[in-house]
C-alpha cells in the first residue's frame, strides 16, 4: 500500500488476488456491507426547524407572516389561534405580547398563561387608592334576622308565659331553671324568650307604628307538662315573671343584599335607636318610620341628615379679682365667648341680652349624618344598618333618599 497525493490507494491486482481466495471473497463482501450502512447512516437529513417555546410580536406582524416565519407555512396560522386562545377574543395583535408557539408537551398548550407586559420607566406616579367594598359584619344584624322583632308577628294565643324560678325567684339568668304555662309545640325543644318593649311613635304626627319585641335568651325544655320546666341555656337580659316563650326559629343565614337606591321618594325619620344615649354609630340598628306601605324593599340605601338646629353664643367679661394692695397694677378684664346648641324644650335667652350683644342665636342648616342600608322590612317600619357615619345618628333624625 502507498500513499500519493490523493490520499492511500490499493497496490494494483491486490483487490483480483483477494476474490481469488474465498476468505478474500468473504472480506470483499463484509467491506462493501460495511460502506453500504455508514453511507445510509451518514447520509445528509433535512432537520426540522427548531422553534422557540415563546414568541414576543413585533409591530407589523400578522398571523400569515408569524406562521411563514417560524414554520415556513403561512397557511398553518390557524395553530396560532389555538395556541393562544385570548388572541379569539381581542381580535387583534399587541406589539410585546406574547405567544405560545411550542411547548414541552402539546397537549399543555392551553395550560400556557401569557402575561402582558408592560414597560415602565422611572417616573413618580400618583395612583388612587381603590375603596374597599363595605362587608357586613354578621353579628351586627343575625340577631335581628331569627328573633321576632315587632310584637305584630307573634300571636298571643300560641306564646308560653315564664310563671316563676324554681325557688320563687324573680330575676333568672344564664342556667337559671324555671316554670312556663302554655307552651307551644318545639321540634327542637329550644324557646325563645322576649317580652314587649317600647311603643314606636313617629316623631311628628304622634301615631304608633308598633311595638317592639326585646329579645331575652333562649330556653331549654327539660320537663313537658301543663306546668312545664325548663333552663335558660342563653340570655342577654334578666328574664322575670311574665315574659313571654315561642318556639325557637332556625338560625336564619345573612341574606343576600344588593345595595341600590329607592325607586320611590322616601321622607321618614328614625324612631329607635336601641337605647343609645350618645346615638348611633358604625353597624349599629336603627329603626326608621317607613317600610313595605312605603315602597322600601330589602338592600334600599337611604340618607340620614340631622335637622337644623339653634347654636347659642354668649359673652361673658372675666375680671380677675384684685387684691386690697394698692400697689398692686390694675389687671385687664378679658371677653370670653361660649358656644352650645340648644335643645328643643330648651328656654331662649331673654330680649335684653340677645339686644346688648350678650347672647347671639344662630341658625345651623340640615347636614349629612351617615348612611343606612335597609335590611329587613315591615308594614310600617324597617330596620336598618348603619354602614357610614359622620356624625352620631340621633332620634327623629330625617331619613331620606341619598343625594337629596
Amino acid at each position: 500500500m502507498t500513499a500519493d497525493s490523493n490520499g492511500i490507494i490499493w497496490r494494483k491486482g491486490m483487490l483480483s488476488a483477494l476474490k481469488q481466495r474465498p476468505a478474500g471473497r468473504l472480506f470483499v463482501q463484509w467491506f462493501v456491507f460495511c460502506m453500504l450502512v455508514l453511507g445510509s447512516v451518514c447520509a445528509p437529513v433535512q432537520a426540522e426547524r427548531l422553534l422557540p417555546p415563546l414568541y414576543t410580536v413585533e409591530n407589523g406582524d400578522t398571523l400569515w407572516s408569524i406562521a411563514a416565519r417560524l414554520w415556513g407555512d403561512p397557511l398553518r396560522w390557524p395553530e396560532l389561534l389555538a395556541r393562544n386562545p385570548q388572541l379569539i377574543e381581542r381580535g387583534e395583535l399587541v406589539p410585546g405580547e406574547t405567544l405560545v408557539i411550542s411547548p414541552q408537551d402539546e397537549d399543555a398548550a392551553a395550560q400556557f398563561k401569557v402575561l402582558a407586559v408592560e414597560k415602565r420607566s422611572p417616573a413618580i406616579r400618583i395612583e388612587a387608592p381603590a375603596r374597599v367594598p363595605a362587608v357586613i359584619p354578621p353579628d351586627a344584624i343575625t340577631p335581628f334576622l331569627s328573633y321576632p322583632l315587632l310584637m305584630d308577628e307573634v300571636d298571643p294565643a300560641v306564646a308560653g308565659r315564664v310563671i316563676s324560678g324554681l325557688d320563687g325567684d324573680v330575676l333568672l339568668g344564664q342556667f337559671s331553671g324555671f316554670y312556663a304555662q302554655s307552651l307551644p309545640t318545639s321540634a327542637t325543644g329550644l324557646y325563645t324568650i322576649f317580652r314587649p318593649d317600647r311603643a314606636l311613635t313617629h316623631p311628628v304626627s304622634g301615631e304608633e307604628l308598633g311595638v317592639t319585641a326585646q329579645y331575652l335568651g333562649t330556653a331549654r325544655l327539660d320537663e313537658p307538662g301543663d306546668v312545664a320546666r325548663l333552663t335558660i341555656v342563653s340570655s342577654v337580659e334578666e328574664v322575670s315573671p311574665g315574659d313571654r316563650l315561642i318556639s325557637r326559629q332556625e338560625v336564619i343565614g345573612l341574606p343576600y343584599l344588593y345595595p341600590k337606591v329607592p325607586r320611590v321618594a322616601v321622607d321618614a325619620h328614625v324612631v329607635s335607636t336601641f337605647g343609645a344615649i350618645s346615638g348611633a354609630g358604625l353597624f349599629s340598628v336603627v329603626v326608621i318610620s317607613a317600610g313595605s306601605q312605603d315602597g322600601l324593599t330589602p338592600g334600599d340605601i337611604l340618607m340620614v341628615v340631622h335637622p337644623d338646629r339653634t347654636l347659642l353664643l354668649t359673652r361673658d367679661i372675666v375680671r380677675p379679682a384684685v387684691s386690697a394692695d394698692r400697689c398692686t397694677l390694675p389687671t385687664v378684664a378679658m371677653s370670653t365667648v361660649h358656644a352650645r346648641l340648644l335643645g328643643c324644650a330648651e328656654r331662649l335667652p331673654g330680649k335684653r341680652r340677645l339686644a346688648s350683644g350678650e347672647a347671639e342665636l344662630i341658625a345651623l342648616p340640615e347636614g349629612r349624618s351617615g348612611e343606612l342600608l335597609v335590611f329587613r322590612v315591615f308594614d310600617r317600619v324597617s330596620y336598618a344598618l348603619v354602614r357610614d357615619v359622620e356624625r352620631a345618628i340621633q332620634l327623629s333624625d330625617r331619613v331620606v333618599n341619598p343625594g337629596i
